[in-house]
């Protein structure tokens, strides 16, 4: 096992500019570029419908088309804010600095695990570029009732 979810930890957005700030964050479209560097290459986002099919985009150089990327999604997601949740979920090995295959496998496996219950994953990010904070990926979620009544 690579990711520990056993305290897992969702929080709440604040309002649709925590959101889209949150966006920012995850597909490094803020202006300082503070997270953006040559390992952000392995970075992919994955979205799901409401089917739970899964389409994975591929890290893309160009910032304009990041914040392309970030703006349709933001807008899709806007009005929904107040129903959304985010959460962190690492891999605390310190001999690990990059996500491989069994990492990719286990990710949805943890994902499967969750709409399994009736958890709405919307999207992940993993990033694979800040390896001096563990190999993680990300999630924004609706209906994580069934894991707080666990």
């Amino acid at each position: 096992m690579y990711f520990d979810i056993s305290n897992i930890v969702f929080g709440d957005f604040n309002n649709a500019t925590h959101l889209s700030n949150h966006l920012n964050y995850l597909l490094h479209t803020d202006a300082d570029q503070k997270f953006t560097n040559e390992d952000s290459v392995g970075n992919v986002l994955l979205q799901f419908d409401k089917n739970n099919h899964c389409e994975a985009t591929y890290w893309n150089e160009d910032l304009k088309e990041r914040k392309k990327q970030k703006n349709k999604i933001f807008n899709d997601l806007r009005q929904q804010w107040d129903s959304l949740y985010f959460t962190r979920i690492e891999c605390p090995k310190d001999e690990i600095f990059h996500w491989n295959n069994s990492m990719v496998e286990e990710m949805f496996e943890i994902i499967q695990e969750l709409q399994d219950i009736g958890v709405i994953v919307v999207l992940a990010e993993v990033h694979d570029d800040q390896p001096k904070n563990y190999c993680h990926f990300h999630l924004i979620c609706k209906n994580i009732e069934p894991i707080l009544d666990n």
